[in-house]
């Protein structure tokens, strides 16, 4: 199970690199980084945020951007259970939608 609160900015530390604040619960559950890159590399592609967003501090990221960083953290852990609290309240009209065919797709995906 993965939560995605309603504050992102609450979830990481200020000063980390988006990449390792993602990676985290990777480490944290014993799985391997690298294996996971392209699954990194396809949420970050599906949410629209660009890959050098990974090299920035967490602290510096605008806050829709820190939302869909936070969905991208519950995620690539591919949860069988999912919990979002207004995932998209920060997000612009655009991103919502996308936010929302992302979240379609996979759980299309797990089935």
């Amino acid at each position: 199970m993965q939560m995605v609160e309603q504050d992102a900015y609450s979830t990481v530390d200020p000063k980390w690199l988006v990449r390792d604040a993602v990676m985290e619960g990777l480490q944290l559950h014993g799985l391997q980084v690298r294996t996971h890159e392209a699954k990194l590399h396809y949420w970050m592609a599906c949410l629209r945020l660009s890959l050098s967003l990974l090299d920035r501090c967490c602290g510096d990221l605008s806050i829709g951007e820190a939302q869909r960083v936070a969905i991208i953290r519950a995620l690539i852990l591919d949860p069988d259970f999912l919990v979002l609290d207004e995932p998209s309240s920060n997000l612009d009209r655009t991103s919502r939608k996308n936010l929302i065919e992302c979240i379609q797709n996979y759980l299309v995906q797990v089935g």
